[in-house]
């Protein structure tokens, strides 16, 4: 088993571990842009989208919360009691068979109102550093519970 905080994954670990790849276009987030009633929020979304794929590796965090994650959670509404909510600088183990990730997250969604349960999805802290021995882009593990 492998088992090891978020911060110290390498994002070719995470890839070769949970058979994900980065894509620019993902076939279902697509198919739900088109329904006809989301098609101004579509608009923003493909914006947001664009500014990030050009600038994610240059942003550090404050840039990357203000200028993508703040526009992005502003657009959407996350909290649905009883079946989700926000939860904010939470710590979190994901746990398979095979791996234990744990650490403290910095924004995800998942069901439960005070104790967070199953997560959907989640932010995690991301800082870009030169000379650093970590690799942002492996910290920001996605656990879709």
């Amino acid at each position: 088993m492998i088992r090891k905080p978020f911060e110290q994954w390498l994002f070719e670990e995470v890839e070769l571990t949970f058979g994900i790849d980065r894509v620019e276009n993902l076939p279902s987030l697509i198919e739900w842009l088109t329904v006809p009633n989301v098609q101004p929020l579509s608009q923003r979304l493909e914006q947001l989208r664009i500014d990030l794929m050009k600038n994610v590796e240059m942003w550090n965090e404050d840039e990357l919360k203000l200028m993508f994650i703040a526009m992005l959670l502003g657009e959407i509404r996350f909290n649905n009691l009883p079946h989700y909510k926000v939860f904010t600088q939470r710590l979190f183990t994901l746990q398979t068979p095979e791996v234990e990730a744990t650490g403290r997250v910095e924004w995800f969604v998942a069901t439960g109102k005070q104790i967070p349960r199953k997560p959907f999805f989640f932010l995690q802290e991301y800082k870009p550093e030169k000379n650093s021995g970590n690799d942002p882009l492996g910290a920001t593990l996605d656990c879709d519970g």
